[in-house]
């Protein structure tokens, strides 16, 4: 997707003497790093510019989207998100009758699931007709929740970057690849500023690393991939079902837009943040995200269903792969069977997890080793616990 510059590498597992780390690199070694929500709640959330509007916050976890911890830090009022979006919240307050009477931000909403709600709605969706009110309504009201989660992590993320995000991508060799399942743009801003070129559009999913000698002279480019399984708030589709661009992605490359238009500035507000018509058509556009549901339309999407299989070839060609805060939840069947896939048809990869549930302590530590040992059968490290980590699990190039 971008291609950035820089010449560092990753090491295998803790505990290698740095003539092995150089040898198996020589050996063109290659390194999967699978990212989860974990990593941009774990990150360091830093604002880019002063002169800029900016609420640096931790992007919330799948139970974190309605805390008032939350709407305090990116400065948005409970009642304002009701005025925003009516029918999802109307809704949401319907199916869960225990939040009647009580303000968003407050208990039970800290504990709502958005899975649950999402795929609540979906099901709903199947067995109304699309042409009725109650499914037009339904539409609308799951249209308002992809709102207001892009809201939510364009007003966390704004004129922001992760630290942990930048030292992650600027260490990758040629040869890596990075998946990540979250529709934030912390993994982005980094290629943008690494003296990259445009983003490929021919060729969304592929991130091409160039090393840069002392002289300044690139090497050949790798065959690592950048592939974001659930979309991006930077990928959009035409609304317009006769235009190429209905099933062929437009990525902007301005990410600042992308995070404003995220989070709602407008031409009524003292920012311009400009709502971009198809390039081809004219017609409105709308981000391509596969939304929190226990049944992913993975297969429904010709561009999601290529993402996925390119992938799977990454995993099953790895030495290793290496999950950043990325759990495995036991209903995310498509991950698992891509995961567990992998490596049963790759048994010599080396699986490093990297997650909060490897403290022994942890509430739910037994069961969550038990899962990674059942989807990673052969080689599984469960060391490590925080991305702050990374220059253990994936120390620079000596």
């Amino acid at each position: 997707m971008f291609a950035a510059r820089h010449s560092s590498a990753c090491s295998p597992l803790r505990g290698e003497q740095p003539q092995g780390i150089l040898r198996l690199l020589a050996n063109g070694m290659n390194t999967v790093y699978i990212v989860g929500a974990g990593a941009s709640y774990g990150d360091n959330i830093e604002v880019k510019d002063a002169q800029h509007p900016a609420t640096p916050t931790k992007p919330p976890m799948i139970r974190g989207f309605f805390r008032r911890s939350l709407l305090d830090a990116i400065r948005y009022e409970p009642n304002q998100i009701e005025k925003d979006y009516p029918d999802a919240f109307e809704w949401i307050r319907a199916q869960i009758p225990r939040t009647n009477g009580k303000p968003v931000g407050e208990p039970p909403w800290d504990q709502i699931n958005l899975e649950e709600v999402f795929t609540a709605v979906e099901l709903r969706r199947e067995f109304e007709s699309p042409e009725s009110d109650a499914g037009a309504r339904l539409r609308i009201v799951r249209n308002q929740l992809v709102g207001y989660i892009t809201r939510i992590l364009g007003l966390c993320t704004q004129n922001a970057y992760g630290e942990l995000s930048r030292a992650l991508v600027w260490r990758l060799n040629g040869e890596d690849s990075l998946l990540t399942f979250n529709w934030d743009l912390l993994l982005d801003e980094p290629f943008t500023i690494s003296g990259c070129q445009e983003p490929q559009l021919d060729n969304f999913v592929r991130s091409r690393y160039a090393s840069t000698s002392a002289e300044g002279t690139d090497s050949d480019h790798g065959t690592g991939l950048y592939l974001k399984m659930h979309g991006s708030l930077n990928w959009f589709l035409c609304t317009n079902p006769k235009c190429k661009f209905a099933s062929e992605i437009q990525i902007d490359s301005n990410l600042h837009y992308c995070l404003l238009r995220a989070a709602g500035f407008r031409a009524n507000t003292d920012i311009w943040a400009v709502d971009l018509g198809c390039s081809h058509c004219g017609s409105a556009t709308e981000p391509l995200i596969v939304p929190p549901l226990v049944r992913k339309p993975i297969t429904d999407s010709g561009i999601i269903r290529s993402i996925w299989g390119l992938a799977r070839n990454k995993l099953q060609t790895a030495d290793r792969m290496v999950l950043i805060g990325f759990s495995v939840p036991p209903t995310d069947f498509f991950v698992h069977w891509l995961l567990h896939s992998a490596a049963l048809d790759n048994p010599a990869v080396d699986v490093v997890v990297v997650n909060p549930l490897n403290d022994p302590t942890a509430d739910g530590h037994s069961l969550f080793v038990e899962r990674m040992r059942e989807i990673f059968p052969y080689k599984l490290n469960t060391e490590f616990r925080q991305f702050a980590e990374l220059d253990e699990f994936a120390p620079p190039r000596p």
